[in-house]
């Protein structure tokens, strides 16, 4: 779910705009209370019900009957969100355009991006094409229409739709002509949120620099204006992602933690499950917390953040498992360990994934450094021994570190031993005589100047 405003709007617009009516229309809202109490017992009759306020014989004559049809549309499109039926949502989207021209626009942009939000909601950060053809879809629709203000959102929302997709160059094409135009509006809070998609699209891409300048141009618009709590997490979430990425853990940890508190406390409890958005951006940056403290050295620092009371709920989560099996692992020292918990366990975060990669290596070059200490020679196989892998991978290993300068010394194949060379001591001669040469030189170019002044 890459859009936040949108999902503030579903949470603002279930109650309805019905809550507040006159005496005249109380027998309408108890039928909508009615409705509600039937939702979870008796699904059809509620479906039913909102359909038939919607799609009258008649048009609305009033402005209570247009928000009796406003409410019964939230209402519907909740009730199929919680269904998971995406396809009624999608052809309510389309079935209710004739009714917009009752609404002012402002009204018919809310509804839009609502359904659209609900439809996201369901597919969670997986989304598939019925998801990107609605937005397709709108996107026509609010350009016959001209609706700029709808069509710019709805091509933001397609966007970061593209890169959950993996569609990369779509994304990025699209992003740059709707950031063109919404520049020229100077609509600041919808920069933030395109700019927040292209971080991901760049950062997706191994495009760290671009990444990095797409973060900061959301911040810098995001400190103009009040920026919402969720919108203002994801930035702490991606900018503690991108600070991980330059392995600078601790940095990285004060944005995560502010963005799990942030997504922790505007979490939706009715809508709490593993397709929320909150709930997913949470998950992600406790994931990410605890993989900082890993890479600080401190695996023991991932069981006192499990235990604080905001990160009970997530403890029995298995990728959150899985990263205190490795912890665990860590601490212990045990590459064995540390090997069978990555094959056995599924973190299901690619950006945890590299990083767990890159911990393996760096665990792995540890131990051999820490047990080829007290060595001058040894066999290859002694070393694969101690180290608990087999040859043909230590080998290789020792080797990497060998031509990256980690390790001095060489391999002897033929007799599959590893000599190693002692640390050799730099001594002071070389760079004395460099600063003796360079202090001469600027001693006889200073003599040849004064010579010229003088003859």
């Amino acid at each position: 779910m890459s859009t936040v405003r949108d999902s503030e709007l579903v949470v603002e617009n279930t109650a309805g705009p019905m809550e507040s009516g006159s005496d005249d229309d109380a027998q309408t809202r108890k039928l909508f209370e009615d409705m509600r109490k039937m939702e979870n017992k008796e699904p059809e009759t509620a479906i039913s019900f909102y359909n038939s306020m919607i799609f009258q014989d008649h048009p609305p004559e009033s402005d209570a009957a247009v928000k009796d049809i406003e409410t019964a549309i939230y209402r519907l499109g909740n009730l199929y969100a919680k269904k998971d039926m995406v396809n009624e949502l999608v052809k309510l989207n389309h079935d209710i355009r004739p009714l917009f021209k009752h609404f002012p626009k402002v009204k018919t942009a809310k509804i839009v991006r609502t359904l659209i939000d609900q439809v996201s909601r369901i597919q969670g950060d997986n989304p598939t094409s019925v998801l990107s053809t609605l937005c397709e879809d709108c996107i026509s629709w609010a350009k016959k229409e001209q609706r700029t203000f709808l069509r710019h959102r709805v091509e933001t929302r397609l966007c970061a739709v593209y890169v959950d997709m993996k569609k990369y160059d779509q994304a990025v094409q699209m992003l740059a002509t709707v950031l063109k135009e919404v520049k020229q509006l100077d609509d600041k809070l919808l920069l933030v949120e395109i700019y927040l998609i292209e971080t991901k699209a760049s950062f997706n891409c191994d495009n760290l620099p671009k990444a990095k300048a797409s973060l900061t141009a959301a911040k810098t618009n995001a400190n103009a204006i009040h920026c919402p709590p969720l919108l203002q997490a994801e930035i702490d979430l991606w900018s503690g992602i991108v600070s991980l990425r330059e392995s600078d853990p601790q940095t990285a940890f004060s944005y995560l933690y502010e963005a799990f508190e942030a997504f922790n406390a505007n979490k939706d409890e009715s809508t709490a499950h593993s397709a929320d958005y909150t709930y997913v951006r949470a998950l992600q940056a406790l994931r990410c917390q605890l993989l900082c403290r890993i890479m600080q050295d401190d695996p023991a620092g991932c069981k006192q953040i499990l235990q604080a009371k905001n990160a009970l709920r997530y403890n029995m989560v298995d990728s959150i498992q899985a990263i205190v099996k490795i912890a665990k692992a860590y601490e212990d020292r045990s590459l064995r360990k540390l090997e069978a918990v990555l094959k056995e366990c599924d973190v299901g975060d690619k950006i945890i994934e590299w990083h767990l990669k890159d911990l393996y290596d760096t665990f792995l070059e540890k131990n051999l450094l820490k047990i080829l200490e007290p060595f001058s020679q040894v066999e290859l196989a002694h070393v694969a021994e101690l180290i608990e892998l087999d040859v043909p991978k230590t080998q290789v290993k020792l080797s990497q570190m060998i031509l990256d300068g980690k390790l001095l010394g060489t391999l002897d194949e033929g007799k599959g031993n590893l000599i190693l060379y002692p640390p050799s001591e730099i001594r002071p001669t070389c760079k004395h005589v460099l600063e003796t040469i360079k202090n001469s030189s600027k001693c006889i170019e200073s003599l040849a100047l004064l010579s010229q002044k003088i003859f």
